[in-house]
């Protein structure tokens, strides 16, 4: 691994905010039809309560989304996972998700 890359990944070792919109922003950062797609609110605001200690990832994250399509969550559940995995060299996790119907 490349020197700048190693210490990039520690200085985002507790911010997966950071680490998102570092390593992503080049790969889908715009779409014409939704805006940012990284930066939208539920993600950027479950991000920020883990960079402040209130979620920790030495626990499992447990949280509930009740809302419409189109959210963003499946998005930032992926963007949470690649950031544990990267920045976590021995994490493990199981990721599940219950559909409810009305």
């Amino acid at each position: 691994m490349e020197p700048e890359l190693a210490e990039w990944l520690v200085s985002v070792r507790d911010d997966p905010y950071a680490f998102v919109m570092g390593a992503l922003s080049l790969a889908y950062a715009w779409d014409p039809t939704r805006g940012l797609r990284w930066a939208d609110a539920l993600g950027k605001a479950q991000m920020e309560r883990i960079r402040l200690g209130l979620l920790t990832i030495d626990g499992a994250i447990l949280e509930a989304t009740a809302s419409g399509h189109g959210i963003a969550k499946s998005t930032t559940v992926a963007q949470l996972v690649l950031w544990a995995f990267i920045t976590f060299p021995d994490c493990r996790g199981v990721v599940t998700a219950i559909l409810r119907s009305s």
